[in-house]
């Protein structure tokens, strides 16, 4: 999935303002019943390993730093699955 997929989804369901997560497509998941996007934390740190080729511990510093610390109204909500923490 591109970005310009996500982007599509999203005006496809009238939701053309909608914030999104650009370097994360292939983490997509959905769309929250308040009309934000929602991403897979697993998937977002595996593009980062596979992408930028970062390590496990590089890739969540630098996806809770860089870009789960930004917060706002309609910000995408981040799905923390709950075998990552098991």
């Amino acid at each position: 999935m591109s970005v310009d997929d996500v982007k599509d989804y999203l005006m496809d369901m009238g939701l053309e303002d909608a914030i999104v997560y650009d370097d994360y497509p292939d983490a997509f998941l959905g769309i929250s019943n308040d009309d934000r996007a929602v991403y897979s934390y697993t998937k977002m740190i595996r593009c980062l390993m596979e992408r930028d080729r970062m390590t496990e511990e590089e890739a969540v510093e630098f996806l809770d730093f860089n870009t789960l610390c930004i917060k706002g109204d309609g910000f995408p909500i981040v799905l923390m699955e709950k075998e990552r923490w098991l």
